[in-house]
């Protein structure tokens, strides 16, 4: 049964904050050096320890405020390919450790398991939670998309220049190089999809406002186009694409009306306008030539990766189907270069049994039905496995923190609609019971 918390909950706003805060303003140690120094047990950096600050915030919490940690078939099957990841983790060391890494068993229990298990059991026990995360999540996006938007503008990273590990960008047909902004993460793909996830929050809100008889504030339209010129700047090709897609099924999903008298008219004035400064600024040019080009090294890199499952498993065979250790995708980097496809880094981590676990989940999660939150989580959730498929989103801390408190907030939901599911059935049963006496 959850147990509804309705008075404020400190506990659950600086979980909330903290989580946003990694995903969004604190330098991903995957792509940049920022404030970082060596361990026995790999890297600390200031977004691990946040991450661990939260957790603890977090088991503090929850067991003080009592809360129940519902064991259902979502927690189950994250528990269970916990369990698996660290099993192959255990015997490639015992086979001689050629991929065995301590720091990335540590970094995916910490950053993708445990984070699933906070947000899931505050989610389940806080009926606001999800809300909080909401709020928090939008306005700080709104901060790092004026801070991207100001290094490509500025054409400089800002006090990020020093920690990147590499620079991004792209050379144009006139010769000129165009830079991607990198935002706080450091990184123009993680940079691209918390934009992406922004501009499909922020379009619910919008709709939810509507729907409501509310009127559309300032803020929110603001909000959207910030949002969407950061996901533009990022020039991530697989997030612009991911973004164009949900959007679409959101408006399917929400059967929203787009070619009313209103919108066709605000559409005809506005359009042009837009459409001229773009090009007046160069801008439609630079976004084009990312887009549309097809002769660099991305694509090419990304169907090679596909083509070398084959060669993968003829080398390391058996044990290529039985997971090859958490972080195996660094040391087979010398075979395919970098595994720009978290499907198949999922694939060779765990093997069948943990991509099929993980796999599990990920269609489970989007099979659950609720309300009109769930549902745009689920959108949220499509898009990030499309973006999977283009890079390793779970590498990163900051998106990887994401994806898995997105995923424990829809957890959670399969558990509430289990739940409703009971309560109504024992109404229906209880009323039955009664006619059937009264008849009698």
């Amino acid at each position: 049964m959850i147990i509804p918390i309705t008075r404020r909950n400190t506990g659950a706003s600086l979980v909330v904050f903290l989580l946003c805060c990694v995903i969004l303003l604190i330098p991903d140690s995957k792509a940049t050096k920022f404030f970082q120094f060596s361990t026995g047990m790999g890297t600390i950096s200031p977004d691990k320890v946040i991450v661990l600050l939260t957790i603890f915030i977090g088991v503090i919490s929850i067991i003080v405020n009592k809360m129940k940690l519902q064991i259902k078939l979502p927690l189950v099957i994250m528990y269970m390919y916990a369990v698996w990841l660290f099993a192959t983790g255990l015997s490639d060391l015992l086979y001689g450790g050629s991929f065995f890494e301590l720091n990335m068993i540590v970094f995916k229990l910490i950053m993708n398991v445990m984070v699933f298990y906070v947000v899931y059991t505050f989610s389940v026990n806080d009926k606001r939670f999800i809300d909080s995360f909401i709020n928090f999540f939008l306005k700080l996006s709104y901060v790092n998309a004026i801070f991207a938007i100001l290094q490509f503008t500025l054409k400089s990273p800002l006090f990020m220049g020093k920690y990147f590990l590499i620079e991004r960008g792209f050379y144009l047909s006139s010769g000129i190089r165009a830079t991607r902004a990198w935002g706080f993460q450091g990184e123009p793909l993680a940079l691209g999809t918390v934009s992406m996830v922004g501009v499909l929050l922020i379009s619910w809100r919008l709709m939810q406002d509507k729907v409501d008889g509310k009127k559309t504030k300032l803020s929110n339209v603001i909000g959207w186009v910030l949002l969407f010129v950061s996901l533009m700047l990022s020039f991530s090709r697989g997030n612009i694409f991911a973004t164009l897609i949900c959007l679409l099924i959101f408006i399917i999903t929400y059967k929203i009306k787009i070619f009313t008298i209103k919108r066709v008219c605000l559409s005809m004035i506005t359009v042009p306008f837009v459409v001229w400064y773009v090009n007046h600024k160069g801008m439609f040019d630079v976004v084009w030539t990312r887009i549309s080009r097809t002769d660099d090294r991305s694509y090419t890199h990304r169907l090679s990766v596909i083509g070398s499952v084959d060669d993968i498993m003829n080398t390391y065979g058996l044990r290529s189907l039985f997971g090859l250790s958490p972080g195996s995708s660094n040391g087979l980097r010398e075979l395919v270069g970098v595994m720009d496809n978290n499907y198949i880094n999922l694939l060779f981590e765990g093997g069948i049994i943990g991509f099929f676990l993980i796999i599990f989940l990920f269609l489970l999660c989007l099979k659950i039905n609720g309300d009109s939150t769930t549902k745009i989580l689920r959108i949220i959730l499509f898009s990030l496995m499309l973006n999977m498929m283009t890079y390793e989103l779970t590498y990163y801390s900051s998106t990887g923190v994401l994806f898995f408190t997105i995923l424990g907030l829809i957890s959670s939901r399969y558990r509430s609609r289990n739940v409703e599911l009971l309560e109504i059935t024992k109404k229906r049963n209880t009323s039955y019971f009664l006619n059937h006496l009264g008849r009698n």
